[in-house]
């Protein structure tokens, strides 16, 4: 409507009212909830565990986009007294400009996540049992930061300005982070086409190669877990999904109606691979696709550890034909998290994480003094 936004909110105030008043109300009906007792935690106090995170921050210049991002990863054992201790840490950092200069918001996920899996399998492979704990989603991340296209034409494009096939290329990666270039996508890139080489022509080929490096790092990291008897284990402290219940609310909401302070669990449900719409993303080199439809399986519950804290959406990974079935799977990652030091319900180690790899305006301030960019224009500026 013509006129301020105060104005449009007070034309509009009756209906989107009454249309709240019947999302709340579960939009003419409710989903059944079935929740569970939480069982006992592991005795002998917290289990082994390593935890990760990554930080990422785009700093946008008049002429290009600078990246910074950050993964990190650590190992933890139980201390005897209820606590834990810290064995040992690992780190991997990048920053450089995003090639060619298109979408890099979605890209600098793509490096996070690569930088991430990259230091949680260094952490995870002198590991022996226990849970390795990702903040997130395994489902977003083998989703988000998806290229706009994936298929034999962008792949062909990549053969001819690469001079490798899509698997050649992610075997060039493989090589490079052995010696710890990590993301290794955007350096192939610059030394095949050299830093002025690359222009906007080249953006579906070069995003389709930074997101299948990511889908590598993380069925490599997902793969060394299982060889090591670890269980990955991803946590949602803020889920908005629907995918549980189906309901026109988050599955949260009708939880939390449900059981408004007390601790709980609901019952496990299996999921084979990663959902079907995103599986068109995923391509077939290196038998990424196959790993990601058929050989993944998931087990997927909410869990409220602690009276009043926040419900967690849990997502553990095992293998087809691995050592764990999907109950066994869910009974040793809920208990295994319930044995870990907690702040209102979260894993303490996780909250490490975060704080070891958030990327604030002053860490970034020091980045760009030290890369000798503080004078260089930045976008929008002021006159």
């Amino acid at each position: 409507m013509r006129g301020s936004l105060l104005e449009a909110a007070r034309a509009k105030r009756d209906r989107l009212r009454g249309i709240a008043r019947r999302a709340r109300g579960g939009g003419g009906g409710r989903p059944e909830v079935e929740l569970e007792a939480l069982p006992e935690p592991e005795p002998g106090g917290p289990v082994p565990h390593g935890a990760e995170d990554g930080g990422s921050r785009l700093v946008e210049f008049e002429s290009f986009s600078l990246y910074l991002v950050r993964g990190w990863a650590a190992s933890f054992a139980g201390d005897g007294g209820g606590g834990y201790t810290f064995l040992g840490e690992v780190e991997y950092s990048d920053v450089g400009v995003v090639m060619p200069q298109k979408e890099p918001d979605s890209r600098v996920g793509v490096y996070r996540d690569v930088a991430e899996a990259r230091a949680a399998v260094e952490v995870v492979s002198a590991m022996k049992g226990g849970l390795m704990l990702w903040d997130g989603s395994l489902v977003v991340l083998s989703y988000s930061g998806h290229p706009a296209r994936v298929g034999p034409r962008v792949e062909e494009r990549l053969s001819e300005r690469l001079g490798l096939t899509l698997g050649e290329a992610l075997s060039e990666i493989s090589r490079s982070w052995a010696e710890g270039v990590v993301p290794a996508s955007p350096a192939l890139v610059e030394s095949v086409l050299g830093a002025e080489g690359v222009d906007g022509g080249d953006y579906e080929w070069v995003a389709l190669l930074e997101w299948s490096e990511k889908l590598l790092a993380v069925r490599v990291f997902l793969e060394e877990a299982w060889a090591r008897g670890v269980l990955p284990v991803f946590v949602t402290k803020t889920s908005r999904s629907t995918n549980f219940y189906g309901g026109p609310l988050p599955d949260v909401y009708y939880l939390r109606e449900a059981r408004p302070i007390d601790a709980f669990t609901t019952p496990p449900r299996l999921g084979r691979g990663i959902p079907e719409y995103a599986q068109g993303y995923v391509p077939r080199a290196w038998g990424l696709r196959e790993f990601y439809s058929t050989r993944l399986l998931r087990v997927e519950f909410y869990a409220r550890l602690d009276p009043g804290a926040p419900i967690l959406a849990v997502e553990a990974a095992f293998p087809e034909g691995g050592p764990w079935g999907p109950r066994s799977a869910f009974e040793r990652a809920l208990r295994g998290l319930l044995s870990l030091p907690r702040t209102r319900g979260y894993p303490l180690s996780l909250i490490v994480a975060h704080r070891r790899t958030h990327i604030d305006s002053s860490l970034a301030r020091r980045v760009i003094e030290a890369l000798g960019l503080s004078l260089e224009r930045r976008e929008r500026w002021m006159l």
